[in-house]
């Protein structure tokens, strides 16, 4: 097997994936960064551009650019955060929380279209699996 062919197959994956999201979202006024939406709407906590950083692994001069890049269209704002001022909490506005919907109606459906012809049981393996290589690499990061 091809290991590289692995990465790049993930590479495209990840990059088509975002182009069709962004193509079923064009009319929204923002075109990239959804999944930081999702994940703040979805978190059971508050979080702070460093707890994005390490859920997503991006690094902090990135973050600053696609919290900056959501702020300026008003889809979050950042609070300091009352346990540690240097830190900011992220929050989603309402113009976001109407968004929101919709975008996650539309990765549902870009979902659906990546994963066609493919029975629920593959899915789930294909994701079991996923995770376990998240896992494996997230361990490795982590030493």
């Amino acid at each position: 097997m091809d290991t590289l062919l692995i990465g790049k197959k993930l590479v495209v994956f990840h990059r088509l994936f975002n182009a069709v999201v962004s193509k079923r979202l064009k009319k929204t006024d923002i075109d990239k960064y959804y999944i930081i939406l999702i994940l703040l709407d979805t978190s059971k906590e508050k979080l702070t551009q460093q707890n994005i950083c390490e859920t997503l692994y991006i690094d902090k001069v990135t973050m600053v650019k696609m919290i900056d890049y959501l702020s300026s269209f008003s889809y979050v704002r950042r609070v300091r955060n009352p346990e540690d001022r240097r830190g900011k909490i992220i929050l989603l506005t309402p113009k976001a929380r109407k968004a929101l919907p919709r975008i996650k109606k539309v990765y549902s459906y870009v979902i659906d279209i990546a994963f066609k012809d493919t029975g629920k049981k593959e899915v789930n393996v294909f994701v079991n699996k996923l995770n376990r290589m998240n896992e494996n690499l997230q361990d490795y990061y982590l030493k």
